[in-house]
C-alpha cells in the first residue's frame, strides 16, 4: 500500500467538501462536518496532523 503524505486541515477540509461533506458548525479549534448521519470532527491547525488523527478522520468519513 502506498504511503499517505502528511496534510494539514485546510488540505482535509477540502478533501471533505469534495465528498460531499457539509461545514455545519466550530467550536475552538474544532470543525464539525457532516454528510447524513456521518459526522466528522477536524481540528485547526495549521501544521499537519498527526498520522493517527489523519486516519482516524478518514476512517470515521468512511475514505479509508
Amino acid at each position: 500500500m502506498p504511503r499517505m503524505r502528511q496534510m494539514n486541515s485546510v488540505q482535509v477540509e477540502k478533501l471533505l467538501t469534495a465528498n460531499s461533506f457539509a461545514f455545519i458548525r466550530q467550536k475552538g479549534s474544532h470543525r464539525i462536518f457532516t454528510k447524513g448521519d456521518v459526522t466528522v470532527v477536524v481540528p485547526f491547525r495549521r501544521e499537519p496532523l498527526k498520522r493517527g488523527t489523519l486516519f482516524s478522520i478518514l476512517k470515521d468519513a468512511g475514505l479509508r
